[in-house]
């Protein structure tokens, strides 16, 4: 059996393996063949660029992870708030952070964010400075009742 010849039926079956076998896969790859608890450890104590992939993680327990890991930055998570296709939980978790909601960026991107639970935004709105409450009058994107809140807040300005 070892003599019989090999008969290659398509050019498919006849193309080599990839030329990166030997050189270690994207970080896509490697955070997609891991475990929760891999995840969990990656969003921990991985770099900036797993935590952004691992924020968009399904499980609670890999972005709970994430934003609690010692590594990340204000900017990191302003740019987190700033997102619009990220879990509500995620922002809720992030407006009661009380480090976090002391810088100003940080609030205004909850506010803004349509995602941002309407407690949470109606609450921070009027933290908000007088252009970006205007501003946030013109804004479609945010929900009608955070809307409502910044009419009265910029009728109540008016003398």
């Amino acid at each position: 059996m070892a003599d019989e010849p090999v008969h290659i039926s398509s050019f498919e079956d006849a193309t080599p393996d990839p030329p990166t076998q030997g050189l270690p896969a994207s970080i896509y790859e490697k955070l997609a063949r891991l475990d929760i608890g891999g995840r969990i450890k990656a969003a921990l104590h991985g770099s900036r660029q797993e935590r952004q992939i691992l924020i968009h993680d399904p499980n609670p327990l890999v972005f709970t992870a994430a934003l609690q890991s010692p590594k990340l930055t204000l900017a990191e998570v302003e740019a987190i708030t700033n997102m619009k296709n990220i879990n509500q939980e995620i922002l809720r978790i992030i407006g009661e952070n009380r480090e976090w909601t002391r810088h100003y960026g940080i609030i205004l991107a909850l506010v803004r964010n349509p995602k941002t639970p309407i407690q949470l935004s109606t609450k921070m709105v009027p933290r908000l400075m007088d252009r970006d409450v205007r501003s946030l009058c013109r804004d479609r994107t945010i929900p009608n009742a955070v809307r409502t809140t910044v009419l009265r807040i910029v009728q109540a300005k008016k003398p």
